[in-house]
């Protein structure tokens, strides 16, 4: 697999943005916002996966499971404003507080 910058992956099961990479490192971030570099040469394809990134819409409502900001932990939120950020696109809150595609939860009903 080629992996590539602005892409969410799994490895070892935990989420992570792509946030730059090179033929030796690459230095990607989790759900909270925490840099770690992975050295590619001790990496496998098996260990590392694309992943499938979930999209919103201005005024969607959804479930915010960030347990990070209790102030929105599992409470319906809306959202405000979708911005130029693969990492963190949507604007929850008047404050501008942004949430990655997997700090919230679609709401179907």
């Amino acid at each position: 697999m080629k992996i590539q910058e602005n892409t969410w992956v799994s490895y070892h099961d935990q989420l992570y943005f792509v946030e730059y990479i090179n033929e030796q490192i690459c230095k990607v971030l989790d759900t909270q916002g925490y840099e770690t570099i992975l050295y590619l040469n001790s990496i496998t394809s098996d260990e590392i996966q694309e992943v499938d990134v979930p999209v919103f819409n201005v005024n969607d409502k959804v479930l915010c499971v960030d347990d990070q900001h209790p102030e929105y932990h599992m409470k319906i939120v809306t959202i405000k404003a979708v911005i130029n950020n693969a990492f963190c696109p949507y604007i929850i809150d008047d404050d501008g507080w942004h949430a990655t595609p997997f700090d919230i939860l679609p709401i179907n009903y």
